[in-house]
This record gives structure tokens, C-alpha cells and sequence, in this order.
């Protein structure tokens, strides 16, 4: 006679997705910073948006 154990699956579905939710979040914090970065420097220059832009540009 055999015994099956069943194990429970790990949250969050398989290895390629959890890595794929967990690089996600992590440019979503560097977007942010980022975004936080520009948002500073603009203040601080006391430059308006379209100055920025037309520098980018």
C-alpha cells in the first residue's frame, strides 16, 4: 500500500511569476524615486515644467 502526501502549493503561484511580481515592484520604487528626483529638482531650480521639457528635448 502506498501513502501520498500532498504538499500544499506555495503562494503566489510559480517561480516565474512571483520573480516576475517581485521586479515589478522594484522598478516601480525606482520609478518613484526617480520621478521624486525630478519633482526636487525642478522646485529647486524654480524652473517651470515646460523649461524642463524643452531641455530634455
Amino acid at each position: 500500500m502506498t501513502l501520498i502526501i500532498w504538499k500544499k502549493s506555495k503562494p503566489g503561484g510559480t517561480s516565474k511569476s512571483r520573480y516576475k511580481a517581485r521586479r515589478e515592484e522594484k522598478l516601480a520604487s525606482v520609478n518613484q524615486e526617480k520621478r521624486l528626483k525630478k519633482e526636487i529638482a525642478e522646485t529647486l531650480s524654480g524652473c517651470s515644467p515646460r523649461v524642463w521639457k524643452a531641455l530634455r528635448e
